[in-house]
């Protein structure tokens, strides 16, 4: 009932309301109703606290226009990009390059040019042959792929990128709680574990979770 760019600004806004008041933020964006493949703009400086800014700018942009991938990217890097603090970029995209830019190339240089970060790609309803591309690019970007088919992908991906942050119910930190008496199998004597926390796992489509202890 809803459009695949209102939910994404939905779930991204919701993500922003999770994060620490002293996270940095910033937003750059493409299309936005602006025709052809010069569209990456600049919505909002990276900035500490800059969290409000960002989802005004995000709710004001309309889906349009071609994907410039590797000019979006290029941007990123002039103004969001750190070479002293490694920045989590979030990458949202519905489809692949179609700019005849090269992506690969522009994380290359990012790298040489001494910037860190890591690229997550987040990709909406993407066929296999431009998951494929899109998951080549995420690894080229030390980051993770991600496969947007439902809203609720939305959470599990960002439970698996942000585990410390209060993003819902769906899973559970537990470092304070009394370790677990279980029996040792080999020894027959008693051990204990602390479990840390229990994540969804979205790579199999049965219920699976991460367990950390």
């Amino acid at each position: 009932g809803k459009t695949r760019m209102a939910v994404a600004k939905e779930k991204l806004i919701g993500l922003l309301d999770k994060m620490g008041k002293e996270t940095s933020i910033g937003l750059v964006a493409y299309g936005n109703r602006i025709a052809g493949c010069s569209s990456a703009s600049l919505y909002q400086p990276i900035q500490r606290g800059s969290a409000e800014l960002v989802k005004q700018k995000l709710n004001g942009i309309v889906p349009a226009g071609s994907t410039p991938i590797a000019q979006t990217l290029a941007l990123v890097g002039e103004y969001l990009l750190s070479d002293t603090i490694t920045t989590e970029i979030i990458f949202v995209s519905d489809g692949v390059e179609s700019c005849e830019g090269d992506p690969k190339a522009v994380l290359y240089k990012l790298r040489t040019m001494g910037k860190k970060f890591n690229l997550h790609i987040l990709g909406i309803d993407i066929d296999p042959k431009g998951e494929e591309d899109l998951k080549r690019l995420a690894v080229l970007g030390d980051g993770r792929y991600f496969s947007i088919k439902e809203p609720k992908d939305y959470q599990t991906s960002f439970l698996r990128l942000f585990p410390e942050w209060d993003l819902g119910k769906n899973y559970i930190t537990n470092q304070d709680s009394p370790p677990l008496s279980i029996s040792n199998p080999i020894s027959g004597k008693a051990s204990k574990i602390r479990i840390v926390s229990i994540l969804p796992y979205s790579g199999s489509e049965e219920d699976q979770y991460i367990l950390t202890y």
